[in-house]
């Protein structure tokens, strides 16, 4: 194609019509599990038949129309997907979950001949199916069309009338060719517009042989998966939206095409997909890692026979570090796998499943045969293996682009026909695909580069933890600073500082989050079921959540008995002060400096910007106040000419004898420098113990000092140094 030779699957059906024949020949097997309501594979086509004749002679439709599609997953979903494609209709798949803003210009872009709704999305869409005269075939799962009676100029016709319709009545199935294009699905749209992702009829078959492949794979190095509890056929759970190609593909098409049986939920609930597997003795799961480690962390899990699942897939995101242990332990099955890809190649890329995936349980799996696959850097150089960039892909399954927009189709694409990912990951030297990241997520922090997807693994480590996502937020003096939220399994109640102390024990100081907030609610999630790290991003606020909030359990210190600085041999802090002290933070400036700084002085000060918020002072301490900072190895900081550290921690241990000790005032390997003009950015933290005994991490530094002279401090020791910088009075500040 365009020049490039492709690898194909030589048996692969050619079009989507030929996949969904294939499915004719189960006959009167079980197919298809609803609410109530249940089809054999002869039912179903019967009412697919059914209404292709309606859409046929009726509605209009001619090949190539596009009929959107925006519903919750239901039968009602399938069945008019399935009619679509045998008249030669573009399906065009909507995001059932979106705004009711989304939903209007996806009509209006797709520009459909039909509508195919239920009673939500129809109320959102009204505006554009009156200005476009848009008919709406109904179906009504979440309420009857009385519901629409207010609206004026709406053609409705329920999909359950327009079955009756068209039995028994023929219709011509349209002829169908592999370049043509059989499918738009329309991304989430977190970002932007939603945009129509382009799929050819080769693109469909070519992906569904691909995950036969896999499934063929695993019998041959796993051995065959018997039925497990009585189950006597193969039974999927569809737990993902079927308007993505999670769903559409292994939630419809192939267990259509090999013979399986479906449930649908109509949305996910744990407690009902318990019992849904308990009594339609649910087989396999293909999901994204958020679902399965829901249902697998109930705790009512225990009280259902889930006994009969054999098989689950996890993908769609990284794979939680404890997941291939909980599959094992709540399940236990050793036949599991992991996959990635995305919606511009029909959801194929790497997979792996059984033995293989036993190998590199983290890994996203090994590159599919019929997809070339490269690791680029920021000039698009190709990196060899193990080094870390951004995935490329080409090949038959990936899109040639987006619905009327050449200039996205550009963007997305590199001049020789690379397909621009956004994702970060790196090739083993066993040839597995490892996903670090994605380009748009990664944090930079003082320069450094972080991936949250390391940090929110060594986080899934705790036993307490659920949920969690972390993110970067902006900050005046690093860039952006890590902020991490975190859902509780059920019966733990992590702390903030429990978490920070998991995380240290694993992660640099520098990948450590400053902000942790501790919520009773499952995070959000997006259309895709993954959490949604975005929108958690933007409704997070960098000012703490007041205590009696529920969105927050994070504890916040009231006084603290013992401030620990300086370093012993294991870098630990070692200043102590007995008495109790309240911590606060105040907006500073550089006039700051030229203060009496005394118990009398006052607790807030001209905000300029100056000096950062997050430094944290400790008043009333000896009648002085004074902040912490520490001093990596290498790094350097500063402070105003004429305040002398050193001599300031003398004149207090002086005045507070017994109470104020510290181990090294002169840390080893700690040096001056000539005095400089420059600006110089404060950074560090302190340990602090507080009442109950209980650790917490204090940040003490992250200050800009824009202006002024000051003198540079150097730690070329090889432990981190701490200076406490004491303000003892107006006499050691040099004016500016």
């Amino acid at each position: 194609m365009a020049g490039v030779t492709q690898r194909v699957f030589t048996n692969a059906a050619p079009t989507l019509l030929d996949i969904l024949q294939f499915g004719r020949g189960h006959g009167g097997a079980d197919f298809l599990v609803f609410a109530d309501r249940r089809w054999t594979f002869d039912q179903f086509f019967a009412d697919v038949d059914a209404l292709a004749a309606t859409l046929q002679h009726d509605m209009g439709v001619q090949p190539g129309d596009r009929i959107a599609i925006a519903m919750r997953n239901c039968s009602d979903w399938i069945i008019t997907f399935a009619a679509s494609v045998h008249v030669g209709a573009v399906a065009v798949l909507i995001n059932s979950w979106g705004s009711a803003e989304e939903l209007q210009f996806t009509l209006r872009d797709s520009d459909p001949a039909i509508l195919a709704a239920d009673l939500p999305r129809t109320r959102l869409g009204v505006d554009v199916l009156s200005e476009r005269g848009i008919p709406v075939l109904f179906s009504d799962v979440d309420g009857d069309e009385t519901g629409l009676e207010s609206v004026p100029h709406l053609d409705v016709r329920t999909i359950r009338d327009a079955v009756a319709a068209g039995r028994g009545r023929d219709y011509v199935k349209a002829p169908q060719a592999t370049h043509d294009t059989a499918l738009l699905l329309y991304t989430s749209g977190s970002t932007g517009h939603p945009k129509g992702v382009l799929y050819r009829h080769i693109a469909v078959g070519q992906s569904l042989m691909h995950m036969m492949l896999v499934g063929f794979l695993g019998v041959e190095f796993g051995g065959p998966v018997e039925l497990r509890a009585e189950a006597s056929v193969e039974a999927h759970l569809v737990t993902v939206p079927l308007f993505h190609a999670t769903g559409l593909f292994g939630g419809f098409l192939l267990p259509c095409a090999v013979g399986h049986k479906i449930v649908l939920l109509r949305k996910w609930d744990a407690e009902t997909a318990m019992q849904v597997i308990e009594a339609e003795k649910i087989t396999m799961m293909s999901t994204v890692p958020a679902i399965l480690k829901d249902l697998l962390t109930h705790p009512r899990l225990a009280d259902h026979d889930v006994s009969s699942i054999a098989r689950v897939a996890a993908a769609g995101a990284a794979t939680p570090a404890d997941l291939p242990d909980l599959i094992s332990d709540k399940l236990g099955i050793a036949n599991r796998s992991s996959g990635y890809g995305m919606t511009e190649t029909t959801s194929v890329c790497a997979t792996m499943s059984g033995p293989v995936f036993d190998l590199k349980p983290t890994a996203a799996g090994i590159v599919s045969p019929i997809i070339d696959l490269r690791v680029v850097d920021v000039e698009e150089e190709v990196l060899p293996p193990g080094h870390e960039g951004e995935i490329q892909l080409r090949g038959v399954i990936v899109t040639p682009g987006y619905w009327h927009r050449d200039d996205l189709t550009h963007d997305a694409f590199t001049s020789d026909g690379w397909l621009r990912t956004g994702d970060l990951g790196r090739i083993d030297d066993d040839g597995f695909l490892h996903i670090t990241g994605r380009i748009k997520e990664i944090v930079i922090r003082g320069g450094e580069n972080i991936a949250p997807v390391e940090i929110e693994n060594v986080a899934y480590r705790h036993t307490g933890v659920k949920e969690v996502a972390v993110f970067g937020v902006p900050d005046d003096a690093m860039g952006e600073e890590l902020a991490m939220v975190c859902h509780p399994q059920p019966g733990f109640a992590p702390t903030e500082d429990e978490l920070r102390r998991h995380m240290r024990n694993a992660l640099p100081g520098f990948k450590v989050p400053k902000y942790i907030r501790l919520t009773d609610t499952p995070l959000p999630r997006n259309a895709s079921e993954k959490i949604h790290r975005l929108a958690i991003r933007n409704n997070f606020t960098v000012d703490p959540i007041p205590s009696d909030s529920p969105a927050s359990a994070t504890r916040r210190p009231e006084s603290v008995r013992r401030v620990v600085t300086g370093h012993d041999t294991q870098g630990k802090a070692v200043f102590v002060e007995d008495r109790l002290v309240e911590p606060i933070s105040v907006a500073m400036t550089s006039t700051v400096y030229h203060q009496l700084w005394r118990a009398d002085a006052p607790s807030t000060f001209p905000d300029s910007g100056a000096i950062g918020p997050s430094t944290t002072f400790f008043p009333q301490l000896g009648g002085y106040r004074f902040f912490l900072l520490t001093l990596p190895p290498g790094e350097g900081h500063g402070n105003l000419d004429g305040v002398d550290i050193d001599a300031g921690l003398r004149e207090l241990q002086d005045k507070l004898p017994g109470v104020l000790e510290t181990n090294d005032f002169d840390s080893p390997g700690m040096h001056t420098t000539e005095t400089v003009d420059m600006e110089i950015v404060l950074s560090g933290e302190i340990v602090l113990e507080l009442d109950d005994g209980i650790e917490t991490t204090l940040r003490a530094g992250d200050v800009n000092i824009q202006n002024g002279t000051r003198h540079r401090w150097h730690n070329r020791g090889t432990q981190p140094a701490v200076v406490a910088v004491a303000m003892v009075g107006a006499s050691r500040a040099k004016p500016s």
